[in-house]
């Protein structure tokens, strides 16, 4: 059986100081998939950042973007994990809109969205 691929993206302002925070969440998260999970996830800062290191540590099948996301190819970023094929996605969400359109594709595909509110960890944009 191959196995459970989750795609894990979020607020790009969250800090290493927030590490043992998101490690905690994906680990109830996935405590009954461990260690039978493939991670996709981009190389940007953040929540990106944080789930490729939690995956490290977990010695994880990661499949990472090899571009730093951005605002600015955040589109090209979500349509190249698209076509990866996630079972889920873990969604970081700070406060921006910036992955609108994964949550959006997400749903038309019938998969399976859980929401982590950081807004505490990051300085919201006003």
């Amino acid at each position: 059986m191959p196995p459970f691929s989750v795609l894990i993206s979020g607020d790009r302002r969250l800090s290493p100081a927030q590490f043992p925070f998101v490690r905690s969440r994906l680990e109830e998260l996935f405590a009954r998939r461990l260690p039978d999970v493939r991670v996709i996830v981009s190389s940007g800062n953040g929540a990106d950042a944080l789930a490729f290191r939690w995956a490290e540590e977990r010695f994880l099948t990661i499949e990472r973007w090899p571009r730093f996301r951005s605002e600015a190819n955040t589109a090209a970023f979500i349509e190249w994990a698209m076509n990866l094929r996630p079972d889920a996605v873990v969604l970081f969400d700070g406060g921006d809109r910036e992955l609108d359109e994964l949550l959006r594709r997400a749903g038309v595909r019938g998969l399976p969205v859980r929401t982590v509110d950081v807004k505490a960890y990051v300085e919201v944009k006003h």
